[in-house]
């Protein structure tokens, strides 16, 4: 089947359509592949949540962000968010996860911006704003991985030999695809060197012609401060920008510099040897 944005939407209609979500996936998702000591680590007990946002709807001034995995949830968080009769966790888990069911049975546009409630998301719509030096209305986000856990500590080895056979993850790199060679955004971002092996391991869906790679040194480090990849298809499809801070922070850069070498990427793939006392190597490099 063609793995695009429309399957991804009807996909994820159906599961939350049925009686019970997690039964339906474990029907249907191929998860006896998946290594019992991996699939343990993953909390099933939340709803699944592969993307956000309202991609059925007119985003063309938006921005994409894509994610590993939602994170673990936090009880303090859990019970603030949904609150229940005596504290119950159990009942507040239920909430959520009711909210969640809602979101993709047709949240609308507007109620995605009336009940977003965590500050990270509006801290990375401007971060992303800040780089692109343009009004950025809403972000979106796509996980490679639905299931929340506590953290990603899946090995790219761990992850050949089943990841990319579960329909899950083939229909977000679809639609990821799909929403890059159509323009449904107008910009797309991910974090972390992750998604670098993600585009180039699954490269029979996104099928990108080269990448461009930009290290950025501060003064007097040993150690890149920041590293940015370009994937480009030549077709004029939206390219994507993969960017890792020093130390692994899951933030978009800030940096003067970091920020100078996106955009003149996106303008004329040419950018300086040198910024405010900042030195940058550039690679490229074909893919296929």
């Amino acid at each position: 089947m063609e793995y695009n944005l429309d399957s991804l939407i009807r996909y994820w209609r159906t599961v939350f359509e049925s009686e019970n979500p997690i039964r339906f996936l474990h029907q249907n998702e191929r998860w006896s592949e998946v290594p019992k000591n991996i699939f343990n680590r993953f909390d099933l007990t939340y709803y699944p949540e592969p993307f956000y946002g309202y991609l059925d709807r007119d985003c063309s001034e938006d921005a994409l962000l894509l994610l590993i995995n939602p994170g673990e949830v936090p009880d303090s968080d859990l019970v603030s968010r949904y609150p229940s009769p005596g504290g119950d966790k159990e009942a507040s888990k239920a909430l959520w996860n009711a909210d969640v069911r809602q979101r993709y049975l047709g949240w609308t546009p507007e109620q995605f911006r009336a009940k977003e409630p965590i500050g990270w998301r509006e801290t990375r719509r401007k971060q992303a704003q800040t780089i692109v030096g343009e009004r950025v209305p809403f972000l979106h986000t796509i996980e490679f991985f639905p299931f929340h856990s506590k953290n990603w500590t899946v090995h790219l080895n761990e992850q050949r030999s089943w990841i990319y056979n579960l329909e899950s993850t083939r229909h977000s790199l679809g639609a990821i695809r799909h929403m890059a060679k159509t323009k449904k955004v107008k910009f797309i971002f991910g974090i972390g060197n992750t998604w670098k092996h993600i585009i180039e391991a699954g490269n029979d869906i996104f099928e990108f012609d080269d990448v461009a790679e930009i290290e950025i040194w501060r003064p007097g480090k040993t150690k890149p401060s920041f590293e940015i990849a370009m994937y480009r298809k030549n077709d004029g499809s939206l390219p994507i920008v993969i960017t890792r801070l020093g130390g692994n922070h899951m933030y978009l850069p800030t940096d003067p510099t970091a920020i100078m070498a996106i955009r003149s990427l996106y303008r004329n793939g040419e950018i300086p040897p040198e910024h405010n006392g900042s030195t940058i190597r550039a690679n490229r490099r074909k893919l296929g």
